[in-house]
């Protein structure tokens, strides 16, 4: 009996994920070291990733940057998510001459969520920048806007 008092109050006290978040979403980002533009997160379970992608065109010349990114939640709450994430990004410029950088970086971020499907995300950290030519390590930061289905 004891024994039986004992399990119960142990399942009562597991944690459920605040609600069945939704796997898939769209929206805007940018950053340093995930590149900018279009973003897509796939995000099945606690791990996840992000890709982000933009091309401009202005008559000869091109800027394209594209960027992905690892995430993993570490705290889900209804309203706050905790995550990390380490991410790469590829910008190139072709103006006179081509020129592109290759970002790397990771650290702490947080999810807002509004209403359920909307969320707000900012993510920081420390990356290496400009890995094709001079290594430079400094901050980085990250934000997007995203609308889950």
């Amino acid at each position: 009996m004891c024994l039986a008092v004992a399990v119960q109050a142990q399942d009562s006290g597991a944690v459920e994920p605040p609600y069945n978040r939704p796997k898939h979403a769209v929206g805007l980002a940018g950053g340093v070291s995930t590149g900018a533009g279009f973003s897509y997160r796939y995000w099945p379970g606690k791990s996840g990733f992000q890709v982000n992608f933009i091309p401009f065109f202005d008559g000869g010349n091109t800027i394209v940057a594209l960027g992905g990114a690892y995430l993993h939640r570490i705290i889900e709450g209804n309203h706050v998510n905790l995550y990390g994430y380490a991410g790469a990004g590829l910008f190139f410029e072709s103006y006179d001459t081509n020129y592109s950088t290759f970002n790397i970086g990771g650290g702490p971020a947080f999810e807002w969520l509004i209403r359920d499907v909307v969320s707000i995300n900012a993510m920081f950290g420390l990356g290496l920048q400009d890995l094709s030519r001079e290594i430079r390590l400094g901050p980085t930061g990250e934000v997007g806007v995203y609308y889950a289905f």
